[in-house]
């Protein structure tokens, strides 16, 4: 089952009252499966001003959802990550290179953590 909760920008711009109405909306059947998926992302517009948008579309929501998402216990479960090769490398927009490799480490850290 594929959960499409994004369909413009707009939703990125307020990130603390975005994830709650998503939990109210969608929260016990993202806390039902056992798998998550965190692949949103995208650069939009590259613009300076729209830097804040860039770094919650492409680490702020992954960051959120997961932490939610691992708030039930579970006796199994997995976290997937889609990352991009600007994680690793530099590329054309900084702050989407910066949200990509903070995903990157997020992810790195909860497996150790979670282990």
């Amino acid at each position: 089952m594929r959960l499409e909760i994004f369909d413009d920008d707009s939703y990125f711009n307020k990130l603390d009252e975005f994830i709650p109405l998503i939990n109210m909306t969608y929260g016990e059947w993202i806390q039902s499966h056992d798998i998550i998926i965190n692949n949103v992302g995208g650069g939009g517009t590259w613009e300076p001003e729209y830097s804040e948008i860039v770094m919650n579309k492409n680490y702020g929501v992954t960051q959120k959802l997961t932490r939610e998402w691992l708030k039930k216990d579970r006796e199994w479960g997995r976290v997937i990550f889609i990352g991009s090769v600007y994680g690793t490398n530099p590329g054309h927009n900084p702050e989407f290179s910066a949200a990509k490799a903070a995903g990157i480490m997020f992810m790195k850290s909860l497996a150790l953590k979670h282990r």
